[in-house]
């Protein structure tokens, strides 16, 4: 039966089930139900709901899909597309409300409130689900949910009274889309909580997008724990293992005495753009970064055990710690082991947030690094910091105590110039303190150890500041080596006018050392100074100003001011200055403000010329009526303080009055004699009054040039009733004068267009250039704002013309024409005072210029100048066509030079002011090369060359180049050297900076040739230097045939080679050169006259003259002060010769052909040194004696002058022999056996000592007498002065003196001794006179002929006449010497004369000779045989010991050597 009854339940149960789900299951039913449920929802809360349909599931599952809820103002605040909710019927059925599962789809909340006071709109059903009955025991809460999932729903709120900002998050304004959930809520109660949440994701309104939440959170009333805390953003992953707190509850509160909690977080990465709409600054800052954190604490403690941040590549790195306690007051403690952020990040994450550039100044500062270390209280701190960064580092500690506050900071050697980015800074060392309690109580005090500024480095500066009460007292001392000073001072502001006082004191002031300037000169300054003034502003100030004791002391002079005293004040009303000193006076005394003096002077003006353009009378709040005097007798301050170039030579006199306020000005300036900048001014005077409605204006000046000569300038002005007539006189007494007056008148007045105009008429005047008179002819000219009209202005002189008419305005519609027509060049540069290079050469042509006042004015000419010169170098006719390209600024030019003989010079390209940038191309094709004389006329002339090539003028106009290449045809003539040299297509290279010669070749006369290469250097054709060498191959060097003047003259033909090298004010010059053949120099030793003239170079200047005072004086000669250093190193050969005039009247020279190295040394502003050996080869001395008898002596081989230094000094060691053939011994009386024999004389002359100082003596040698009969004629002669007599009466008559009978057998003489002397005498006349003919008849330097006629002891009856030749062949290898004639002698066998000798040099410098001779014997001395005949050989050589002598020995040794 009971089972029965258990069937029946059951399937009635089910049966009942079933119903209910089949009847749930009609659509009708279950809108049915819905609208039942809402209906009674709606009578709950109090507001509309409707429920689409409720479905029972299987079991228990409920399903409400279309579900919405209006708020109290019928606006749709909820609406659920689906709710599913599956509940535990059996733990509900114990009284737990446990759900399965809960899903809700299209879940959409409007939430708002309408003003921050107000009620949000869904308040109303908190309030309707509240309970009504607080007696009622609160229902225990015990909730489950399985599985919470929420999809595709969103959430908005929304405060309607705060408005929306795009991209940034707003608490008032929160929209939260794309709301996925999914929740596991394993119990809620009312004490505990245990919840995971397996994934949360939304997007929010601003672009904040969270990709995932996920945690486990668990709390009870002993404690609370979050773990597996993860949390994904687009671009950041932030984890956390573990957070935790324990606590003990007290009440429903945790009691934080028992609070204990710990946690770290860890991300791997985070971009600070993910949550740039909470912080907007960080939307572009994507670098990725690193965190670690971890914490621990308690309820009154919190301490961070590390906080470290860095990014990928390590360029930021953070790492920090903190640790705060709190009890009675707050302990905290702070430190930062490592902050490091490189430039690049610095300046990334800066642009990032305000998206401009690192400031450079922070840019320089490199990487940064920091530590440091902070602790304090609530009321306390201390802070201690390094900064280290690219400069230096800094150190920064500072103490807060109460209301008093202390820092310090200290740098050493922090570079304080790369930081400012500044070359005149540097480094810098200090230490500082500063304290203070608040903005009205600060001192600073403290040092600086050093500071470098532009390159000199400062000690020892102490600095001491105290503010206290609106008054700043400090002082300041330095005490480096060049700057010794005191400053101390005070400055009020408690009253309404401020008072300063300061006092200095300068020790020791050296600018030049301080690298401040060098204008000085290395001048140390000293002095003190006081000042003590009281005021607002400059017209206001009243007090004074003292400077004492100032000086200025150079290495050779020492100036001083003694007093320079100024006060200012008020006295009476009257406002004064005074300004006492010792080199004058200055007082003005009135009501003055010396911000409006200027604009009372302006308005002076302009009241009497009211429309003058430029210059309008403005009102004035400040008038001026004051008188003032000065006397300045003294401007040396000037000249050695300020640098300005004046100095007055008669005191300067100032004194006059202004009254703006009646327009009356009465103003006087004297200044009787002065200098400025080097020129002399006289008679200057200026006087301004106003008498009547009148501004007058009376300027005079009379400047005086070196020449004394002097340009007068006067200038009377007049205006009034906006009338200003001008009168100009100019002249000056150069000699070629500039004189003249120009005449004008104007009126301003207004046009028809209302705008100020002046009305210009040029009266009738003139203008006189030397004697030549320019007649300016009466124009009007017109001037408004931009625009300008002449009318008719005319210049003209004879057949000369310059003419201006036109108008210019903004519009190149309008233009101003210029004529010319046979304009002389040379006037036009007068006038604008252009001499810097010489043209001429008669001008004609139009220039028109349009749109000046415009942006892009067009000017164009065409030109055609006749005759034109450069430099005095004929060009031919230039055309030229000039324009102006406003476009790109600049100055075009298209011109060529048409000359004879199809040569062209033509010039194309630009010049451009805008760009400050020249381009022009100088093409020459045959152009002649005359205008380098007026260039280079010093040394050169005789130009006659042309020259082909394409040079460019290119560059900045502070860096301009010639750049091309030219060739040059043609001769030149070096006026120093009187040589002639062809160029023949030789090559100029024209480089940046440098002009450059390659291996270019000179000829001179003979096409020997020389080879140039080298270059001159430049920079902006300034600065010039030079380098050139020159390898001559027996080129003629020297070519001068009388002296005119100079002291020797001569032709130099040389192998070898010059280097040139110089810059501006040094040249030096290094000769290694051999003379060749044919190279002679003849020398004036007789006139030394010239030796100490150094004027045979003059030097031509180029410089820019005062057009109304030059003088054309060619024969002044510009001391340029060069340095001028000549080092020579001659290798002397026999084939030079050195020709010494003696004495010009009689003809007397030396000539020496020799051979040597000699080195000489020529210093313009020393002295001339000379060094080496000369050794003569052969020479030749033509000796006069007594005016009437010339004798040729000839020097022997052998002789030597020895150079030490000064040539005058020299060592002489000089044989000369003069043979007299056929000489009677009968003279001698030594006998009849020599009575009727001539002999053979060679007369020697022996020369040594010095040029200076030289001794000459004499011997006697008779090479054919033997050496018996040489004694016996040595014996007469035992005396010095007999062996001098002798020679001289040889030399003179041909003779011996005649000496007493010692020889018993002597015959009687035929003739008497003086019969025979005149004879011999007259013989020896005739002989000079032949050889003379002969001399000027056959004129070869390698053949000498000439005569001798000797008497014997007969006269004439046993005379000799001879021939007498001599002269070289084979290129000087074969070397010929002979005599051949006839003798009237009775006793001879032979009349016949024929000696000869013939020497051939096999080597060319003669060390290895053959010699063949032949000699008549009884010409001279009875012999065996009539002749002697002769071959020999001849050697030379240089020894030191006599082995040197066989070379074979040392042969054998060197070859010994080399195994």
């Amino acid at each position: 039966m009971f089972k029965r009854t258990i069937k029946i339940i059951i399937w009635t149960i089910t049966g009942l089930y079933l119903t209910i789900v089949t009847l749930l299951h009609i659509p009708f039913i279950q809108n049915t139900i819905g609208e039942c449920v809402g209906d009674a929802l709606s009578e709950k809360l109090g507001t509309k709901v409707s429920i689409g349909r409720v479905d029972l599931g299987f079991v228990n599952r409920i399903i409400i899909d279309d579900s919405q809820m209006l708020d109290q103002q019928n606006k749709q605040m909820l609406t659920v597309s689906r709710i599913s909710v599956k509940v535990n019927l059996l733990a509900l059925a114990n009284g737990q409300i446990e759900i399965t599962s809960a899903q809700f789809f299209g879940l959409n909340a409007n939430l708002y409130k309408a003003t921050p006071e107000a009620k949000p709109n869904f308040q109303f059903v908190i309030d309707s689900l509240a309970s009504k009955d607080t007696t009622k025991q609160q229902t225990p809460i015990n909730l489950q949910i399985n599985s919470l999932i929420i999809r595709n729903s969103s959430v908005r709120y929304r405060l309607l009274s705060s408005a929306s900002v795009a991209n940034r998050f707003s608490p008032n304004d929160i929209e939260a889309q794309n709301i996925s959930a999914h929740f596991i809520v394993n119990r809620i109660t009312n004490d505990s909580l245990n919840v995971k949440v397996k994934r949360l994701s939304l997007n929010e309104r601003c672009g904040f997008t969270l990709r995932r939440l996920a945690l486990n959170a668990i709390v009870s009333r002993s404690g609370a724990q979050i773990e597996k805390l993860r949390l994904e953003l687009p671009n950041s992953t932030i984890e956390s293992k573990r957070i935790a707190a324990t606590y003990r509850m007290n009440g429903d509160a945790p009691d934080m005495q028992s609070l204990r909690f710990e946690g770290t977080l860890n991300a791997s990465r985070i971009t600070p753009r993910d949550i740039a709409c909470f912080v907007p600054q960080l939307r572009s800052f994507d670098i990725p970064l690193a965190l670690s954190i971890g914490f621990n604490g308690t309820g009154n403690s919190l301490n961070v055990s590390h906080l470290n941040i860095e990014n990928i590549d390590h360029s930021f790195v953070f790492n920090a710690k903190a640790h705060a306690l709190r009890n009675a007051q707050t302990i905290w403690h702070a430190e930062v082991s490592r902050l490091f952020a490189s430039n690049e990040t610095i300046g990334s994450v800066y642009k990032t947030i305000t998206s401009n550039e690192l400031p450079d100044i922070v840019n320089r500062l490199g990487d940064v690094s920091l530590t440091a270390k902070a602790d304090g209280t609530d009321a306390d701190g201390s802070l201690s910091t390094q900064l280290n960064c690219a400069t230096g580092s800094i150190k920064l500690t500072a103490a807060k105590k109460q209301k008093t506050m202390h820092a310090h900071v200290e740098t050493h050697k922090f570079e304080l110039g790369k930081l400012l980015n500044s070359d005149k800074a540097g480094i810098v060392s200090l230490s500082l303190d500063a304290q203070g309690s608040s903005k009205d109580n600060i001192g600073v005090s403290g040092s600086i150890y050093d500071i470098s500024f532009n390159n000199y480095t400062y000690r020892n500066i102490n600095l001491k500041a105290d503010y206290i009460n609106k008054a700043l007292n400090g002082s300041a001392t330095i005490d480096d080596p060049n700057l010794r000073a005191t400053v101390e001072g005070l400055f009020e502001h408690r009253s309404p006018t401020p008072h300063l006082r300061v006092t200095t004191d300068v020790q020791t002031f050296a600018p030049a050392a301080l690298n401040i300037t060098t204008k000085w000169n290395g001048a140390l300054f000293a002095g003190t100074a006081t000042c003590d003034i009281k005021g607002n502003n400059i017209n206001n100030a009243e007090g004074l100003i003292d400077i004492a004791d100032f000086t200025m002391q150079n290495a050779d002079s020492c100036y001083a001011i003694r007093n320079i005293n100024v006060e200012t004040g008020f006295n009476d009303g009257n406002h004064f200055l005074s300004l006492k000193s010792d080199f004058g006076t200055i007082d003005l005394n009135g009501h003055f403000s010396y911000s409006s003096m200027v604009r009372s002077l302006l308005n002076l003006v302009a009241d009497k010329l009211p429309t003058i353009p430029g210059l309008k009378k403005q009102p004035q709040t400040d008038h001026n009526d004051f008188t003032i005097n000065a006397s300045i007798h003294n401007t040396e301050w000037l000249q050695r303080l300020l640098g300005v170039p004046l100095e007055i030579h008669r005191p300067l006199s100032l004194s006059g009055e202004l009254d703006d306020r009646n327009n009356s000005i009465d103003l006087w300036c004297d200044v009787p004699s002065f200098t400025y900048a080097g020129t002399n001014y006289r008679d200057a005077y200026i006087n301004i009054e106003s008498p009547g409605d009148t501004l007058k204006a009376d300027v005079r000046i009379k400047k005086i040039a070196q020449n004394g000569k002097a340009l007068a300038l006067k200038l009377r002005a007049g205006a009034f009733d906006n009338h200003l007539n001008t009168s100009m006189e100019f002249h000056n007494d150069a000699r070629r004068s500039l004189s003249g007056v120009l005449n004008t008148s104007t009126v301003f007045a207004k046009n028809e267009e209302g705008e100020s105009t002046a009305y210009i008429d040029i009266l009738e005047s003139r203008t006189t250039i030397g004697d030549t008179t320019w007649h300016i002819h009466p124009a009007r000219v017109t001037y408004y704002k931009d625009h300008l009209n002449i009318d008719g202005f005319h210049v003209s002189h004879a057949n000369q013309e310059i003419g201006i008419d036109g108008t210019a305005t903004h519009s190149v519609n309008d233009s101003l024409t210029v004529k010319l027509k046979n304009v002389d060049v040379n006037y036009v540069l007068d006038l604008i005072n252009f001499h810097s290079v010489e043209f001429d050469g008669r001008a004609s042509g139009t220039a028109q210029l349009a749109g000046i006042f415009g942006k892009a004015p067009l000017i164009s000419s065409d030109l055609q100048v006749d005759k034109f010169k450069f430099e005095g170098g004929r060009m031919g006719t230039l055309f030229a066509k000039i324009g102006y390209n406003s476009e790109e600024g600049r100055i075009e030019f298209d011109a060529v030079a048409e000359d004879e003989g199809d040569r062209r010079t033509i010039i194309d390209g630009y010049v451009s002011p805008r760009n400050k940038y020249i381009d022009l191309g100088i093409k020459a094709e045959g152009t002649r090369a005359e205008f380098l004389s007026g260039f280079c006329d010093s040394f050169m002339d005789n130009i006659d060359a042309s020259i082909n090539g394409k040079v460019n003028v290119v560059g900045a106009f502070k860096d301009i180049n010639l750049i091309g290449k030219a060739k040059v045809d043609g001769s030149v003539r070096l006026t120093a050297l009187n040589t002639t040299y062809a160029l023949r297509g030789d090559s100029v290279h024209f480089l940046p900076d440098e002009i450059r010669f390659c291996n270019d070749t000179i000829y001179d006369r003979h096409n020997n040739i020389g080879i140039v290469t080298g270059g001159l250097h430049h920079h902006n054709f300034s600065n010039w230097t030079y380098d050139i060498d020159v390898k001559a191959q027996n080129l003629l060097a020297y070519d001068t045939h009388s002296f005119d003047g100079e002291s020797f003259y001569g032709t130099a033909y040389t192998t070898g080679t010059c280097q040139i090298r110089g810059k501006s004010g040094e040249v030096t010059i290094d000769v290694n050169a051999t003379p060749e053949r044919n190279s002679i120099l003849v020398y004036n030793a007789a006139d030394n006259s010239s030796l100490s003239s150094q004027d045979y170079i003059q030097w031509r200047t180029h410089e820019k003259k005062d057009s109304v005072e030059t003088e054309n004086n060619n024969n002044n000669h510009v001391n340029i002060g060069t340095n001028i250093k000549l080092n020579f190193l001659i290798n002397c050969t026999p084939d030079a010769t050195l020709k010494i005039i003696m004495d010009e009247k009689t003809g007397d020279y030396i000539k020496l052909n020799g051979e040597g190295v000699l080195r000489a040394t020529y210093f313009n502003k020393g002295t001339f040194d000379l060094y080496g050996n000369y050794y003569v080869d052969h020479g030749t001395y033509k000796l006069t004696i007594q005016n009437i008898i010339k004798k040729d002596f000839e020097f022997l081989s052998g002789g030597s002058i020895a150079f030490g230094g000064d040539p005058y000094n020299a060592t002489l060691d000089l044989s000369a022999l003069y043979v007299v053939n056929s000489v009677s011994l009968a003279d001698l009386n030594i006998g009849n056996s020599f009575s009727n024999n001539n002999v053979r004389v060679n007369c020697l002359m022996n020369i040594t000592g010095t040029p200076e100082s030289p001794k000459v003596s004499f011997n006697l040698d008779m090479p054919t007498l033997s050496n018996d009969a040489k004694q016996m004629v040595h014996s007469l002669l035992n005396a010095e002065e007999e062996t001098n007599q002798q020679v001289l009466y040889l030399l003179a008559v041909g003779r011996f003196y005649a000496q007493n009978d010692n020889n018993n057998g002597a015959s009687t003489q035929q003739f008497s001794q003086t019969s025979l002397a005149m004879q011999s005498f007259l013989s020896g006349t005739i002989s000079q006179q032949i050889n003379t003919l002969l001399s000027s008849v056959i004129n070869n330097n390698n053949w000498n002929f000439g005569a001798n006629i000797s008497t014997g002891t007969d006269g004439f009856y046993n005379a000799e006449y001879e021939g007498i030749l001599s002269g070289k062949l084979l290129n000087n290898r074969l070397l010929l010497n002979g005599q051949f004639g006839y003798r009237d002698n009775p006793n001879t066998t032979n009349n016949f004369i024929g000696d000869f000798d013939m020497k051939y040099l096999l080597f060319p410098n003669g060390n290895l000779a053959i010699n063949v001779y032949n000699k008549t014997n009884d010409r001279y001395f009875t012999r065996n045989s009539l002749n002697t005949q002769g071959l020999g050989l001849i050697m030379k050589t240089d020894f030191n010991r006599i082995s040197d002598l066989f070379f074979w020995k040392r042969s054998k040794k060197a070859k010994e050597k080399k195994k």
